[in-house]
């Protein structure tokens, strides 16, 4: 599909967000605009919207956001998180904003599952990462935690995803080298019944790939994927952030087996570059 007729909004300035610990409060300016391709740091979430702008629209008009079913489909984009060291969170994910009728605390319609700005909804997190990690993650909209996958993380008495290692991924990865560009895919396949079954998700760079995904789901005992499905077939909207914290461990950290990417937290976000990029977004399947 053709994401050209969307463009990036950027709301009032938020809380950072994170699929771990309570986030901190971000500082500096939002921009009216931004292209999708770059996110200075900190950025507030930026989401897809059709045309014409939501700021530009009265109030009442302005839940004007696009909504993506992607069941039995694949999203496919280019990111480059090599500015993005320990500390920093490069995140594009899905949340129900079109269907929310509850105006947030950040003066719109955002919404997730962590409640940051007041509003709690469904929320898929393609990615949350840095050039050392990467968090993959389905959440119902009561579900903080959420399930998932990927590399990085973890506390003193728990670990992160180690689906792959530091060797696989990370500056200089023999299988995704983060000081370059790579591309990203996202499947959402389907049982017999039409629910959602999994998330499947491919990184790959030079004819190398790492997969992996989640395809279970258990929250209060009962599937994670029921709500997942009307959600995701309602329609979500992409979403973006960059941000950074002292308190990203539950990402990148080592974790009680140590196997973790980075065994300190930073002291501020020096170590964030200026941005990270998203480009080259594609829609494929039925």
């Amino acid at each position: 599909g053709d994401l050209r007729p969307y463009h990036v909004h950027a709301p009032t300035p938020s809380p950072s967000r994170a699929s771990g610990p309570a986030p901190s409060r971000a500082s500096g300016p939002a921009p009216s605009h931004a292209t999708p391709p770059l996110l200075p740091a900190p950025s507030p979430p930026l989401y897809l919207a059709p045309s014409p702008p939501p700021h530009s629209l009265p109030p009442l008009f302005r839940r004007r956001y696009a909504a993506f079913d992607l069941l039995d489909k694949t999203f496919t984009y280019t990111t480059d998180m090599s500015n993005a060291d320990c500390g920093c969170n490069g995140a594009l994910y899905l949340v129900s904003m079109a269907q929310n009728k509850e105006e947030s605390e950040c003066g719109d319609y955002y919404c997730d599952a962590n409640s940051v700005c007041g509003v709690r909804c469904s929320e898929i997190d393609i990615q949350e990462g840095n050039k050392h990690s990467w968090h993959s993650t389905l959440h119902d909209a009561q579900d903080g935690a959420g399930a998932g996958a990927g590399y990085g993380g973890g506390g003193d008495e728990w670990n992160g995803p180690r689906d792959f290692t530091s060797e696989q991924y990370g500056p200089g990865g023999n299988t995704i080298d983060t000081t370059m560009p790579f591309q990203v895919s996202v499947s959402f396949p389907t049982d017999s019944s039409g629910q959602l079954s999994a998330m499947n998700m491919k990184l790959e760079q030079d004819g190398k790939s790492l997969e992996f995904g989640v395809d279970e789901y258990t929250y209060n005992g009962q599937s994670g994927f029921t709500e997942l499905t009307a959600s995701l077939s309602a329609g979500m909207t992409p979403t973006f952030s960059y941000w950074c914290s002292d308190d990203m461990l539950w990402m990148d950290g080592a974790g009680q087996d140590g196997l973790g990417p980075c065994p300190n937290a930073p002291e501020d976000g020096s170590k964030c570059g200026d941005t990270v990029s998203f480009y080259d977004f594609k829609i494929t399947g039925e």
